[in-house]
């Protein structure tokens, strides 16, 4: 009885030390982009890089040894992604963020976006955290979280144009969702910079659905 005991234990040591060294294996095949560092589950990048696209983890050429890997699941794993710094970085596409499909916080603060396309975080359901701090956005999309379960958004430094396209922003910071009523958030209306709770838009309802019956 001892003696099979002993040998069970032996063999789940076995399966263990496999399934780390093949874990290895994965990740291994996967490149952590020149400025950032990397690990199984978090990119990240705070050096300056002039870099126009949202860092990809690139996949080594390991040859064709007739191993099957699921690409798939190594994007999965990865659940932060902070990037800083990144002064070339000016729009965040819909293709940039489709592969990380478990990622769950995402920094790109500091840098120079000014645009996010509307299905950015389309194939990103877990987002929970998003820092959008610092960048020189104009406007910001609602259809962009409508389908998140946002608990803290980040917009420090954000200076916005005035207008019904933000109004959600301080429909947002008035009832104290996502954090924002902890930040001093602006938009410029002209030359003026005014403080976004101190923004008097109307009749912005009644504008959107002009719209929609002009489409």
């Amino acid at each position: 009885m001892d003696l099979w005991f002993h040998s069970i234990r032996i063999c789940w040591w076995r399966v263990l030390f496999l399934m780390s060294v093949f874990q290895d294996y994965l990740s291994s095949m996967l490149d952590c982009p020149p400025t950032c560092s990397c690990s199984q589950t978090e990119i990240y990048c705070n050096k300056s890089d002039n870099g126009r696209f949202f860092p990809l983890l690139a996949l080594q050429d390991t040859g064709s040894n007739g191993t099957s890997v699921d690409i798939a699941e190594l994007f999965k794993n990865i659940t932060s992604i902070h990037i800083e710094n990144w002064t070339g970085l000016q729009t965040l596409r819909d293709v940039d963020m489709e592969l990380y499909t478990g990622l769950q916080r995402l920094t790109i603060m500091n840098c120079n976006l000014r645009v996010i396309q509307a299905r950015a975080f389309a194939q990103n359901p877990h987002i929970r955290y998003i820092n959008l701090s610092k960048n020189p956005l104009s406007t910001l999309s609602w259809q962009l979280f409508q389908h998140l379960q946002i608990s803290e958004l980040r917009l420090e430094g954000v200076v916005f144009d005035c207008g019904c396209d933000i109004r959600w922003i301080q429909l947002w910071q008035q009832r104290g969702e996502a954090g924002l009523h902890t930040q001093q958030l602006y938009c410029k209306n002209g030359a003026s910079k005014i403080r976004l709770h101190n923004m008097y838009i109307h009749n912005c309802g009644k504008r959107r659905n002009r719209g929609r019956k002009r489409v």
